[in-house]
């Protein structure tokens, strides 16, 4: 496979490189390489599949031409300088298994056309400043496995049919937002997930007992929200669960004697709640 890859390169990425057609493979990652992207960077690269542009210093707007690179597979642009809107445009990149366009400077919306890539395997938006509701058809595509929208100013409320067309998603971060609505008992039909964090938001309501049917679950991060209630008894049944943040809500009653039968757990924070009770005798932690 055709590939480009230096490890001395630095500053801007000069335009000869758009020349070699043949290339399927642009891998330019920790460069220190700075600038805008050309507008023509897939005018001469008919070929590419994979895209690797990530700790750079790249600033500018994220050019709405990369939709010529139509075989691109994998586009990653984490942690640069690029700001605007999130390009429409990558929508029509319908061969793309991950999008990598994590901790930039990214605003607006993100756009309703993401939901056409439907290869898409993992998609990380995490660190920009990106507003709005995350469009439905997000929530469509059946093929992604990782989605991390954390750390951005994100708002509204998660649908109820949230896992309904998400089979196999294992890793979902939405911390740091601001979703103000109860958390949808329905998660529990994401059969895979690996990892739920939804932890600096403005969750309320009780924490749902159907989360106890993630039987796959290993990291649970539900702390610094408003969740009400009881800790439901539900969650001894992750077997597999190493870390449970319940930190900072405003729980009551008692830990429920389930939790203490996690044999996995190596993290367990419920501070600042309204907790009460004793600790059993026979904790096995």
């Amino acid at each position: 496979m055709p590939s480009l890859t230096n490890d001395f390169l630095r500053g801007i990425i000069p335009s000869q490189l758009g020349k070699p057609s043949s290339l399927q493979t642009f891998y330019l990652s920790y460069k220190s390489l700075s600038g805008e992207l050309l507008a023509n960077i897939c005018s001469n690269l008919p070929l590419l599949q994979i895209l690797f542009l990530d700790e750079n210093n790249f600033d500018g707007k994220i050019p709405s031409t990369l939709l010529r690179c139509r075989h691109l597979q994998t586009l990653s642009l984490s942690i640069n300088d690029f700001s605007g809107d999130i390009p429409k445009e990558i929508g029509n990149l319908t061969k793309l298994k991950d999008l990598y366009l994590d901790q930039n400077r990214l605003q607006g919306e993100i756009p309703e056309e993401l939901g056409n890539l439907a290869d898409l395997e993992e998609l990380w938006l995490r660190n920009n400043f990106l507003t709005g509701t995350i469009p439905s058809s997000i929530f469509n595509l059946s093929s992604l496995s990782n989605l991390d929208l954390s750390v951005n100013n994100l708002t509204g409320e998660l649908p109820a049919n949230i896992c309904n067309s998400l089979p196999f998603l294992e890793i979902f971060f939405l911390d740091e937002n601001d979703f103000d609505c109860k958390i949808p008992s329905t998660l529990s039909r994401c059969k895979h997930l690996q990892t739920l964090s939804l932890s600096i938001n403005h969750f309320s309501g009780d924490v749902p007992k159907e989360i106890g049917n993630l039987t796959q679950l290993k990291y649970l991060y539900l702390d610094q929200n408003k969740l009400q209630g009881e800790i439901p008894e539900e969650l001894g049944n992750l077997a597999e669960l190493e870390e449970l943040w319940l930190d900072n809500n405003f729980l009551t009653g008692t830990i429920p004697s389930s939790i203490f039968n996690l044999s996995s757990l190596s993290g367990l924070d419920l501070s600042d709640n309204n907790l009460t009770g004793d600790f059993p005798n026979d904790m096995h932690m």
